[in-house]
């Protein structure tokens, strides 16, 4: 064979390698202008320390009859290829680790489009305050969300029946508040470590002290029904606002500088908006029936519920918008959320309601004769636990629409919290934090000390993850 014959020989050779690879190669026209495939996105669902779970939305091949597959990669490096699903999970990882990754979709016509996504190193705690009956001791803990090992235990002081708040979280700082009659304090703890920082505030009086809520620096609570702020690096008391006729009893909550705080008069209540620099009066509203839970701050609006009616108030001047009062479809709640441009809150024996915000008409309701405790959303979903005698579950539903989705039955479940695909609960009688999988309720894991003789717990915790805290929705600082 002469060597032109030769040259030519090789070059259709090349040629019909090139072609017969084309469908394989994973970096060539990652994002084809020319591409028949329509563009995707990708997003983690889970992230724990040895493996991840992606899923992404589907790419179509318009005009084109060859089928979608999927590769995906990290690092670079090719992990599944040729995949239909829309959902892969991956393992062998390392969890301090951040792994950029790709999901790329393809044709063997040699058509493809990219989704990127990034996996983030993962560590993950949980901290609470209880009563170590054995030991006669007030204690703080925290233990990892993964292995279940306990990381540390601090002592607060002698046992005494106190109940603890729930945690606080800001600068790898923890606040948590005790309550006893004569002895109402807030701690400052490191939450890597355990090591107390400062505490402050023993007050003598027969009320309460709430948790804290952080803001810039300060934190604020109730305590012996006035509002109190405190700075945050020393525990030091920067000012009190109290008046002659109200009692604050409720969390304090701040945003957009004010504190908003609700109150019992004795012949009515009130809801104050405080300038959290000072403590002085922006502005109040008084209303009829008792103050539920947390206000909501939305779209310049503050919502917050009573027992008897459902409020929406101009957020610069505390004047009504709209109220909704109960009736015989209508039940009113405690703290609630907003998700997808809509109100959902818990409504009593009547379930869960969404509302629309501008007007309070209902958008949907979910009933189940049994009323719900306090609210967690997460994945598009709403969760909620019921702990009465006879019924003992935890339920999901969809927060768009309010439809069914899935029901464990036997788990007495007072508080929850969604965070990395997971709902992690503290009921009554447990002595323990309760995990399960947030797409199926399925069982994980337990955390906590069985040996221990706790008592008078109240499912007070936060869960702190890769340093982001993750609180239930009645918390002072949920969702801010």
């Amino acid at each position: 064979m002469t060597s032109k014959l030769l040259v030519v020989y090789l070059a259709t050779i090349i040629v019909i390698f090139n072609s017969c690879n084309k469908s394989d190669d994973l970096t060539t026209n990652p994002n084809n202008p020319s591409s028949s495939l329509t563009t995707f996105t990708a997003s983690v669902i889970e992230r724990i320390p040895n493996s991840a779970t992606i899923s992404w939305t589907e790419s179509l091949n318009i005009g084109g009859t060859d089928i979608v597959r999927y590769k995906v990669l990290l690092n670079g490096q090719i992990v599944h290829t040729g995949l239909t699903q829309l959902k892969d999970t991956l393992y062998n990882l390392l969890s301090d680790n951040i792994y950029s990754g790709k999901v790329i979709a393809y044709t063997t016509s040699g058509d493809s489009t990219t989704a990127d996504f990034t996996l983030p190193k993962i560590n993950g705690i949980v901290i609470f305050g209880r009563n170590d009956g054995s030991r006669l001791m007030n204690v703080v803990e925290a233990y990892d969300i993964f292995s279940g090992v306990r990381l540390w235990r601090t002592i607060t002081g002698p046992e005494n029946s106190s109940l603890f708040n729930t945690p606080t979280i800001s600068h790898d700082t923890v606040f948590i508040t005790k309550s006893k009659t004569n002895d109402y304090s807030v701690y400052a703890l490191n939450c890597k470590t355990g090591a107390l920082l400062w505490s402050a505030v023993t007050s003598a009086g027969s009320n309460i002290i709430t948790s804290v809520s952080y803001y810039q620096g300060k934190l604020y609570t109730t305590l012996n029904g006035k509002v109190i702020c405190l700075n945050a690096s020393t525990g030091q008391l920067i000012w009190t606002y109290q008046n002659a006729t109200s009692n604050f009893d409720s969390p304090a909550m701040v945003t957009n500088g004010k504190v908003y705080v609700g109150t019992y008069n004795g012949g009515g209540s009130d809801i104050y908006a405080l300038n959290s620099g000072d403590g002085s009066v922006a502005w109040h509203y008084q209303y009829t029936g008792s103050y539920g839970g947390r206000p909501l701050i939305k779209n310049n609006t503050v919502y917050f519920s009573t027992s008897t009616t459902f409020y929406a108030l101009n957020e610069a001047t505390g004047n009504l918008n709209w109220s909704r009062t109960a009736d015989a479809n209508f039940q009113c709640g405690s703290s609630p959320i907003f998700y997808n441009n809509t109100l959902i809150s818990t409504g009593g024996y009547k379930g869960v309601f969404a509302l629309n915000p501008l007007n309070g008409n209902t958008v949907w309701n979910f009933e189940n004769g049994i009323s719900p405790n306090i609210l967690s959303l997460g994945n598009g979903n709403i969760y909620f636990g019921q702990s009465y005698s006879s019924t003992k579950r935890l339920t999901c539903i969809n927060a768009t629409t309010g439809v069914y989705m899935w029901q464990i039955s036997g788990i007495p479940t007072f508080r929850t919290t969604f965070a990395n695909n997971r709902i992690y609960i503290f009921g009554p009688f447990y002595d323990k934090i309760h995990i399960r999988d947030a797409s199926t309720g399925s069982f994980i894991a337990e955390i906590g000390d069985p040996l221990n003789d706790y008592y008078n717990d109240t499912g007070a915790f936060v869960l702190y993850i890769n340093d982001v805290p993750y609180y239930y929705s009645e918390h002072p600082n949920y969702g801010l």
